[in-house]
């Protein structure tokens, strides 16, 4: 799923409770988007 994917929504950012993401096989994207600063409980981000 995640290999064909080419960017990130916008949405993720919305996400407030998080506090671990992790994204992984995603070769085609080339950024994560900026609204993922909105992820204040964000402790550990996990791209590979």
């Amino acid at each position: 799923f995640c290999s064909s994917l080419t960017s990130f929504p916008n949405e993720l950012g919305y996400l407030t409770s998080f506090n671990m993401l992790h994204i992984s096989n995603c070769s085609k994207s080339t950024s994560i988007p900026n609204k993922l600063s909105n992820l204040t409980n964000l402790t550990k981000l996990n791209v590979s």
